[in-house]
């Protein structure tokens, strides 16, 4: 799946680091070279981490950014070269969750729906907060509420598409982080899918 700001290598990346800081039974994907030696330790202290200033100066959180920024830095179009504040939210974030499901589907998918986990209130508190630290706050809790389970790519992109935003807005509102996690929460698997082909023909046409 194509996600707006983490190419390919960036997922694999995060899903590495995801799985070093989650060692599970023998037999499973052996730990990248470049992370051995985080495990249950590394997950345990960031999720002790009250806001982006702990996150930061974690040794865990900066061996995700080395792999991230490297590959940004490489990258034609910059978005987050050098946010380290960004990256250590994504690491307190894809920390919280248990079980990667590697569906594609946000967070506000998952919580939203007729059976909605997520209640519309702290909805919209999470979708209009603008500080950091509150926003993590949230998010924390919104992913407990999911029962610690995420796509841990998807989740990482739109932590990194928030904290982008709040500095430099997206020219097309319908490409907003707010505007799909909307959709997200609010309409139905098959709207979503019909909604977001449309926004793709769209701007491919204006591209064109």
């Amino acid at each position: 799946m194509k996600h707006r700001y983490l190419n390919d290598a960036q997922a694999s990346w995060v899903r590495a680091w995801w799985a070093a800081i989650h060692p599970q039974e023998q037999g499973s994907p052996a730990i990248h070279p470049g992370l051995l030696g985080l495990g249950r330790g590394a997950r345990a202290a960031l999720k002790r981490c009250a806001g982006v200033d702990e996150l930061i100066v974690e040794a865990s959180t900066n061996r995700l950014a080395s792999g991230l920024m490297k590959i940004e830095a490489d990258k034609q179009f910059k978005h987050f070269a050098d946010d380290y504040a960004a990256v250590a939210l994504v690491a307190g974030a894809v920390a919280a969750v248990r079980d990667d499901v590697r569906d594609g589907r946000s967070l506000a998918a998952q919580l939203g729906g007729d059976d909605a986990k997520l209640s519309e209130l702290r909805f919209l508190r999470l979708m209009r907060t603008s500080d950091v630290d509150d926003f993590y706050r949230q998010l924390k809790r919104a992913i407990q509420l999911a029962g610690n389970k995420a796509d841990v790519v998807a989740l990482a992109n739109d932590v990194i598409a928030w904290c982008v935003e709040q500095r430099q807005p997206v020219q097309d509102p319908n490409h907003k982080l707010k505007s799909r996690w909307a959709r997200d929460y609010y309409l139905p698997a098959r709207d979503r899918a019909v909604v977001e082909k449309s926004i793709e023909s769209t701007s491919a046409e204006i591209r064109s």
